[in-house]
């Protein structure tokens, strides 16, 4: 039943801003001031047992966030105009009235800049800016031992600047589920709160005030990369806050630097006490950072050129696909191209050398002909030997060929001819028997060799026995695993089942993937995992193939990154997944 007035008809409804499981929020007219107020509701006969535990748990709720923002006065803080209990046609009706902001949240506000018709964007300064002031609120309620435990974008109202629309004022609402600081060890263990911003402690139902830097620690890195850091179920959500580093988030944005990677990854540590001391002094950190990441050079200087010239985040080229050039990537530019027109300072040096390989070249041919030549001088020279050797056997003719009387001559030269002819028969038989030797070692040499080429073919061809290898051992990881992808590049997620066989004690893995979206598909794997539990295995999903790698967490989840690649390993990632507990 819809609430018409309040407090006998100062509060008039007009007309209903939103409703939620426990009751409504209306804008109403208070008529003792004539002013728009926002009242909450809360209505008992949501529940058919009012007298129930969940009824009163309810209220008891309702009072504490009136009491906790009635105890804080900040101008980064909703305050609370008036709380009350009515009864209404039998009904209990408690209600809280506070200030009407017309301009809604800061959810409403972000959806409004990324529209890529808005007329300006968010840059790195308002960033700064905004977390700033949701960091001076939530270190007002720490000093006042009050722990919000549900930051997030939807929990902050706006009231607009008219001098500067990107520079809205803040103001903290709905501490429904805050705690007080001294209390909280005491507490009921029943955990409440946003699941994608709470922090590892907070799901043990164990807060403190660190508990708020890291959920403004996811605020802030979604702001920046237009996504939270851990995206799933609520088991997967719960598993990578417990477990899984966060990516940084100059991978999803090359705007910032390195130092805001370093801001961000510190205040979302898993340990509360390896974070920022306070959580100003994180808002601080980060706020110099982006300072730094703005305007490279420029120190803090915030002049209305550097404004201008200020990355821009949620803007709608960055909507489009095509990411803004970071400044790093800017000051490269000139460095760049100073590279490529430079003049080399020798040209001319680079000739011989280029040269050089063509000279070998042509001086290899002569050696190599002398070398091949080498045995055909050889043999020159021994035709010579056996040439010399020939005329020593024919000199002494010359001295036995004196004078002789004329009746004897004939007989003489026919004496001197038959040696002459028995010498050059001798020679001619022990030359030809040296040539005969001669070619029957070498012969014999070329059988040799012959032989010995045959039989190493031989050898060569003669098939050994592979014994077939052992399959490396590797962690038993077999089984069923449900769970989410995120891709990077497309900012999508995907829900995916993996199944996994194995042969106990082997490393060689089999299966398939599950990819559930409109049309489900499934597809083989293949990989392996060592004793270690460090796994890779490759999908054939597309072309290039999928490529999955990690470690097994907690002996049930495995958790890793994955690329597309034709040569099973990832070069850069394309996104991480998620998947289990096995079944």
């Amino acid at each position: 039943m819809p609430v018409e007035e309040l407090q006998s008809g100062r509060y008039r409804r007009i007309r209903l801003l939103g409703s939620g499981g426990m009751g409504e929020v209306y804008l109403m007219n208070d008529t003792r001031v004539n002013r728009l107020v926002a009242i909450k509701v809360l209505r008992a006969e949501v529940d058919p047992y009012p007298d129930s535990d969940v009824s009163k748990d309810a209220a008891r709720l309702f009072q504490r966030e009136a009491r906790a923002i009635a105890a804080l006065e900040h101008s980064n803080i909703l305050p609370l105009y008036d709380f009350g209990e009515e009864k209404l046609e039998g009904n209990s009706i408690t209600y809280m009235v506070m200030p009407f902001c017309p301009d809604g949240s800061l959810t409403d506000w972000l959806r409004q800049k990324r529209d890529p018709a808005a007329s300006s964007s968010l840059s790195l300064r308002d960033v700064a800016y905004l977390i700033t002031q949701a960091a001076d609120a939530l270190q007002y309620a720490h000093d006042h031992q009050m722990i919000h435990l549900d930051v997030k974008t939807s929990n902050f109202l706006l009231r607009t600047n008219q001098k500067n629309s990107n520079r809205p004022t803040l103001l903290l609402a709905d501490f429904g589920v805050a705690r007080s600081s001294t209390t909280t060890s005491s507490s009921s263990r029943t955990i409440r709160g946003t699941p994608t911003a709470m922090a590892p402690e907070h799901w043990s139902s164990k807060p403190v005030a660190a508990s708020d830097q890291y959920s403004l620690a996811v605020m802030a890195y979604e702001l920046l990369t237009g996504r939270p850091p851990f995206v799933g179920s609520m088991e997967q959500l719960m598993y990578q806050h417990f477990t899984a580093p966060p990516g940084p988030p100059s991978k999803l944005n090359p705007q910032l630097s390195p130092v805001v990677d370093q801001v961000l990854l510190r205040a979302l540590a898993k340990k509360p006490e390896d974070r920022y001391p306070s959580i100003t002094a994180f808002a601080s950190a980060l706020e110099e950072a982006l300072l730094q990441s703005a305007s490279p050079g420029q120190g803090n200087a915030d002049s209305a050129a550097s404004l201008s010239a200020a990355p821009t985040v949620f803007s709608s080229s960055a909507q489009a696909g095509t990411p803004p050039l970071s400044p790093d990537m800017v000051s490269a530019l000139p460095t760049q191209e100073a590279s490529q027109n430079r003049v080399s300072p020798d040209p001319v040096s680079s000739l011989p050398t280029m040269l050089e390989p063509s000279q070998s070249r042509l001086s290899q041919p002569s050696a190599h002909f002398t070398e091949h030549d080498a045995p055909t001088v050889a043999s020159q020279q021994v035709a010579s030997v056996g040439l010399s050797k020939s005329a020593q056997v024919v000199s002494p003719v010359p001295q036995t060929t004196a004078p002789q009387k004329p009746r004897s001559g004939a007989r003489i030269f026919a004496i001197i001819g038959v040696i002459v002819l028995l010498a050059l028969v001798a020679t001619a038989s022990v030359y030809g028997t040296r040539l005969y030797s001669d070619q029957q070692q070498a012969n014999l040499a070329l059988s040799h060799s012959q032989t010995a080429t045959a039989q190493a073919q031989a050898t060569k061809s003669v098939p050994t026995a592979t014994p077939t290898p052992t399959p490396p051992p590797g962690l038993y990881i077999a089984g069923t695993y449900n769970g989410s992808m995120f891709n990077s590049t497309t900012n999508q997620t995907t829900f995916i089942t993996v199944f996994i066989r194995q042969t106990q004690g082997s490393g060689i893995l089999n299966g398939s993937v599950t990819f559930k979206t409109s049309s489900p598909t499934t597809r083989s794997l293949s990989g392996k995992v060592d004793k270690q539990g460090n796994f890779t295995f490759t999908v054939q999903q597309g072309q290039p193939p999928l490529v999955f790698y990690g470690s097994v967490q907690n002996s049930v989840y495995l958790h890793g990154n994955f690329c597309n690649s034709t040569t099973g390993t990832c070069d850069a990632n394309t996104g991480y997944f998620t998947v289990g507990p096995r079944s």
